[in-house]
């Protein structure tokens, strides 16, 4: 599935620069959305880790809450993974113009790869003291007259929620405001559960209908002039690990340790035609395989402004995933039950949820 970017979290961000009075570039706001929103003073935007379309038609019952307030369903920006998504839908801006393009890229400064949203070596886990040379402004930064706020869950130690039924408290509070306001909610949740235990274990639905409860909760309790707009990430799919060290051959040709994300998947190498040939052997289904030049050729990308530093974590060769395959690089990093940036419908799309007062 190519992504859709004239129907995306961007343009639930739009719909939001529109309400306030600003313009995104590139992206027009939603129309339903924004009659839903017309003159409301208090306006919160819920992202869920990982809840794609396809995880709540298996995990919720068609009368549960967030079922039935679905305005519709949009695209995933691509890649499909969260330290793209959420610093798109932060910063108004694609991952091509911000910057972060993946869970771990490889900066030639430091040599190494590094976790962008942790500061940390991907291969070898240690913390790092260095400084990213990208970053972007949050686009609600720039209200004078809007009251803004932000909640993160527990990692974030100094603004952090323990759960989220305490950010639903705070937008509670919130929505009792005399000013006009608008809040970023983010949870880590039902993420954290469907890697670890697949996208239709007992502990998903547990989880997925906690959040349901959570939501009806802050629909029964906010107050007047108030509008909800609920969103994902990305989806997830149920994954089958591919271990690279397995194939001396591949392994022999890589001039770096592979980059960016399990199924979006970069290659730098010293030998690109005997590479092309020795994947597509090795690897006959499950990934569409592209060169950089390629690829930034493709639907996968949508050219604005784009940052300087965005085709750097491009290597010569980049692997999409378009089945349930993942490649790892060693067998002893942690395998996860399901996996996302891939570009199957599971991941790729997401809903957008809305109800107001």
């Amino acid at each position: 599935m190519k992504p859709d970017y004239k129907n995306c979290q961007l343009n639930i961000v739009a719909t939001i620069e529109d309400h306030f009075g600003e313009r995104v570039q590139y992206f027009y706001p939603i129309p339903e959305l924004k009659k839903i929103m017309n003159q409301k003073k208090h306006i919160f935007l819920i992202v869920l880790d990982g809840m794609g379309t396809k995880i709540v038609e298996k995990n919720l019952s068609e009368n549960s809450f967030i079922r039935n307030h679905y305005l519709k369903t949009i695209s995933c920006i691509y890649p499909s993974t969260t330290a793209c998504v959420t610093s798109s839908i932060l910063s108004a801006k694609l991952p091509n113009d911000t910057g972060f393009y993946g869970w771990h890229q490889y900066f030639k400064e430091f040599n190494r790869d590094i976790v962008v949203l942790r500061n940390e070596d991907y291969y070898t886990g240690e913390r790092l003291s260095t400084r990213l040379p990208i970053s972007y402004k949050r686009f609600f930064d720039k209200y004078d007259d809007v009251s803004t706020y932000i909640l993160y869950p527990a990692w974030d130690l100094e603004r952090g929620y323990k759960n989220f039924k305490s950010q639903v408290d705070k937008m509670i509070d919130i929505s009792d405001s005399k000013e006009k306001t608008f809040t970023y909610c983010y949870c880590d949740e039902p993420d954290s559960s469907i890697h670890n235990k697949g996208t239709d274990s007992g502990k998903v639905k547990k989880v997925l209908n906690r959040i349901d409860k959570e939501l009806q909760y802050l629909n029964n309790h906010m107050k007047e002039d108030s509008v909800v707009i609920v969103t994902a990430d990305h989806g997830l799919i149920d994954s089958k690990i591919i271990y690279l060290e397995d194939y001396p051959d591949i392994i022999d040709l890589l001039e770096l340790r592979p980059s960016l994300e399990a199924r979006c998947t970069t290659f730098k190498v010293n030998n690109m035609e005997r590479f092309k040939r020795l994947f597509e052997y090795h690897f006959p289904i499950g990934f569409e395989l592209y060169t950089k030049d390629e690829y930034l050729k493709s639907d996968y990308v949508y050219h604005t402004n784009t940052e300087y530093r965005f085709e750097e974590f491009l290597f010569d060769y980049i692997a999409v995933a378009n089945d349930k395959f993942s490649f790892l690089l060693y067998h002893k990093q942690v395998k996860m039950k399901a996996m996302h940036a891939g570009v199957t419908e599971d991941e790729m799309m997401v809903p957008l949820i809305v109800f107001d007062k």
